[in-house]
């Protein structure tokens, strides 16, 4: 029997290798799609296209530290315990059409003083 493996295959999704290298990415985040491509198939035996590869990483570090919107809703919060901390404090959002999201001012009152 002389049948070559096949080492690309559809199953090999961006989701599985996201879930796959979370924790290397966790550890390294500057990871390169070249690595991932060799921790993938030396442990696995597949190989991804570079696009997958990149699609996994993505979505992993999405995973880690969470998604864009995630942290554009928590500016508020963050702008209120700023307040709390320094009543004498400037702090405003600047935004742009239709409340896009532009700069975040912050000024300390100890730096004014």
């Amino acid at each position: 029997h002389k049948c070559h493996r096949n080492v690309h295959t559809r199953q090999v999704t961006s989701e599985w290798i996201a879930e796959e290298l979370l924790e290397k990415l966790r550890k390294n985040p500057n990871m390169t799609i070249s690595q991932m491509e060799e921790v993938i198939s030396e442990k696995y035996a597949v190989q991804p296209t570079k696009w997958k590869l990149y699609r996994g990483k993505w979505r992993a570090l999405e995973i880690l530290r969470g998604s864009v919107a995630e942290h554009y809703a928590s500016l508020r919060s963050y702008m209120a315990e700023l307040l709390r901390v320094d009543r004498d404090g400037r702090f405003e959002f600047l935004l742009g059409e239709e409340t896009t999201f532009r700069a975040f001012y912050i000024g300390f009152s100890a730096l004014r003083k």
